[in-house]
């Protein structure tokens, strides 16, 4: 998956779960494909289920796959539909989860939640439609993977937490992301995201 620097969303590989958004879930594609309906995008994320993919000027959110696209539902998407979400400055996707920092430095997440990924004190729901992280303010960037979700915010969270050897590790690998994103944001807007 590729962004170029028009705004365009470019797609190749398998499209199993819908991944090329071009209204199927079968067959594949060996050179890049450009996603139909899209325009203006500024930044992509995309897991092995679902792909998200931001316009910065409304801070709208688009989603397509067989994943957890934040719309309310859990049925495929083959094609992009707008998830109910506007003032979004940063989107992340993760295997099952994904999160979103909108401009006022809130953060929301959606998707699995049986490692407490979702960030809101319980393991016992998979919500389908975006909750709040109450106990955050300020975020600015996001990662997500399969069972996590990593938000840099400033101040620090309200809440201790305790980090194992594992996560220590993804911190650091967040921290240095997003110094590479900082950096690379100044330059250009396009951004890249692999499957």
């Amino acid at each position: 998956m590729a962004l170029d620097s028009s705004g365009t969303v470019w797609v190749w590989g398998n499209n199993r779960y819908g991944l090329l958004g071009n209204g199927t879930g079968t067959g594949m594609s060996t050179i890049p494909v450009q996603v139909p309906g899209l325009t203006g995008i500024t930044q992509i994320s995309a897991d092995l289920f679902e792909t998200f993919a931001l316009t910065f000027s409304a801070g709208t959110v688009w989603t397509w796959g067989d994943g957890v696209a934040g719309d309310g539902t859990t049925g495929p998407h083959f094609t992009p539909v707008q998830m109910g979400l506007s003032g979004v400055s940063q989107i992340a996707a993760g295997d099952f989860d994904a999160a979103a920092v909108m401009s006022n430095g809130s953060v929301l997440t959606w998707g699995g939640n049986s490692e407490g990924q979702l960030g809101i004190g319980t393991t016992d729901s998979t919500d389908f439609s975006p909750v709040l992280v109450s106990t955050l303010a300020g975020g600015s960037l996001a990662a997500a993977g399969q069972d996590d979700v990593m938000v840099v915010a400033s101040p620090a969270p309200r809440i201790p937490s305790v980090i194992d050897d594992t996560q220590a590790g993804a911190a650091q690998a967040l921290q240095a992301t997003c110094s590479a994103v900082s950096a690379r944001s100044s330059t250009s807007p396009a951004s890249t995201s692999g499957l």
